[in-house]
Formats: structure tokens, sequence, C-alpha cells
């Protein structure tokens, strides 16, 4: 398929050999980067990229701490979740 053709694929780009831990601090720095309220949506944005970067973004705390009420409840509850023990903001 042609999801299996691109993951294959993006196995050889640089960027796919750093070790999870790295790709997660630049993860949270990039979404410290805009504003509080807009930093919900990077790490959105960032899960959606691959596979692979979904799994890492999910599995770090530090890049869900930012509650944004425009997306509702149901996505407010991932958040908290996403975020396990990490103080959130508002």
């Amino acid at each position: 398929s042609l999801a299996a053709i691109r993951h294959c694929r993006n196995r050889f780009v640089p960027v796919a050999r750093l070790p999870p831990e790295i790709l997660s601090r630049i993860f949270v720095f990039n979404a410290r980067m805009v504003r509080p309220g807009d930093r919900v949506d990077v790490a959105r944005a960032i899960s959606h990229v691959c596979r692979r970067w979904r799994e890492i973004a999910l599995d770090c705390p530090r890049l869900w701490p930012h509650i944004n009420f425009e997306h509702g409840p149901r996505w407010l509850t991932r958040v908290i979740e996403r975020s396990r023990s990490v103080p959130l903001s508002l």
C-alpha cells in the first residue's frame, strides 16, 4: 500500500535516526515558540506528521499541558489524559 511505501521511505530520512528523547525535546521546544493558546494546535500538528512522530508526541506529557477551550470537551479530556501529571495551564 501507499502508506507502507511511505513508511519505508521515511526510515531513511536523517530525522528518522534521532532517538525519541531528542525528538520529544524538539517537539516541546517548537511548541513553546508559539502563543500558549496555540500550543495544543502545534502538538496536534506534530502528532499528525507520521506514525513514529505520533507515538512520540502522544508519549510526551510536556507537549500537552496547555488547555484551549475552543476545541470542546472531548478534546479537553484528551489533553488532560496526555499531559498525565504535568501541571496544566489555561
